[in-house]
């Protein structure tokens, strides 16, 4: 095992995933992975040198704006459509 996988920029990525994902379920991080891969490869292949500083600006966004997560995407849609569901079988 190489040390370099132990060193604080690894942890600091694992901590940077959970975050985006969402802590307190298995897909949380999972989801977390794979934005912080996908944003890693577009966001390096724009700018090589600073792509940290963005990865800095949208874990800054979904903390603001997703404080448990892109997880919490799912249950948002589920309970707005909800209401919708009710009204339309009120009208039945």
């Amino acid at each position: 095992m190489a040390l370099d996988s132990v060193s604080f920029e690894r942890s600091a990525e694992g901590l940077v995933m959970l975050i985006l994902g969402g802590t307190g379920t298995p897909i949380g991080g999972v989801l977390g992975v794979a934005l912080f891969q996908i944003a890693e490869h577009v966001l390096s292949a724009l700018n090589p040198f600073h792509w940290l500083t963005s990865m800095g600006v949208l874990l800054a966004v979904v903390i603001l704006t997703l404080p448990s997560g892109i997880q919490s995407i799912g249950a948002q849609i589920a309970q707005r459509i909800k209401p919708m569901r009710g009204e339309a079988r009120r009208d039945v």
